[in-house]
């Protein structure tokens, strides 16, 4: 038999292979993390104990220095980022892992840059999470704490303060960098947390993505007995409300059992 012939007879006996496609795939979060942060994906792989949900991950340009100016840069880049998270799939919510950049951009524009790729989808930020998160759990005073220079420091204030949450304290590790914000250990975030707590605090509010704060919510709360909320923590939390997965994620707080 001649290699024609066999080539032939191969196409000929070719079989069509019955296909079935789940419809019923997980949850799907698209997470916008800046290109310096190393916290964020982190934070969401060690809450997220659950094979419903899957978070996909694009990078938004930023440079350091956090700055004003730095963090409102990122805005023309939103829309970019979000259109190459699985752009020929189906996302639940996009959720833009930055605190201070929120603050910076503004929430409603921050939304629309995402929208402009992906119309229609639910979005949320740190800080809108952080938001609906207090005033779940009953909180109207807040202590805050952020890694941020002054500048950086008063938009945080500011945006809180729009929605009706007072600041009744705050504190700052003073720092400019994600490398640095992500290097402050477990210890210093409770001590500072602890040390701002007083009388006239209803709950706590850790500022930034790239803290590694997910740990310290817990043992903060057992101490003070007060909430604890994160901005990975916050996020996280706003993002599966928002896809429809209500279930309790223990060890995180009382955010994550309501």
């Amino acid at each position: 038999m001649t290699i024609f012939h066999i080539a032939v007879n191969l196409r000929d006996s070719k079989m069509s292979t019955e296909k079935h496609l789940d419809h019923n795939l997980e949850l799907h979060i698209g997470l916008l993390v800046l290109a310096t942060d190393p916290t964020t994906e982190t934070e969401f792989r060690k809450m997220l104990n659950t094979d419903r949900v899957a978070f996909f991950v694009n990078r938004v340009y930023y440079k350091n220095p956090v700055t004003v100016e730095n963090l409102r840069a990122m805005g023309d880049d939103l829309t970019r980022a979000t259109s190459h998270i699985l752009p020929e799939s189906h996302l639940d919510v996009v959720a833009y892992a930055c605190t201070s950049g929120t603050a910076a951009i503004g929430a409603e524009k921050t939304i629309e840059y995402i929208q402009r790729a992906r119309p229609g989808v639910a979005c949320t930020t740190p800080l809108i999470a952080a938001c609906k998160g207090f005033t779940k759990l009953g909180v109207h005073r807040i202590a805050l704490i952020t890694p941020y220079k002054t500048e950086v420091d008063d938009l945080i204030k500011g945006y809180f303060e729009e929605q009706n949450i007072s600041i009744v304290n705050n504190t700052s590790f003073d720092l400019e960098s994600d490398v640095e914000i992500a290097r402050l250990t477990a210890s210093s975030i409770y001590e500072a947390a602890c040390e701002i707590n007083n009388s006239r605090v209803d709950g706590i509010f850790i500022s930034c993505t790239a803290l590694r704060a997910a740990e310290t919510i817990k043992p903060i709360e057992e101490e003070i007995g007060k909430p604890v909320i994160t901005s990975n923590q916050a996020l996280l939390w706003d993002a599966l409300r928002l896809c429809g997965y209500n279930e309790v994620i223990p060890g995180y707080g009382k955010l994550m059992e309501i």
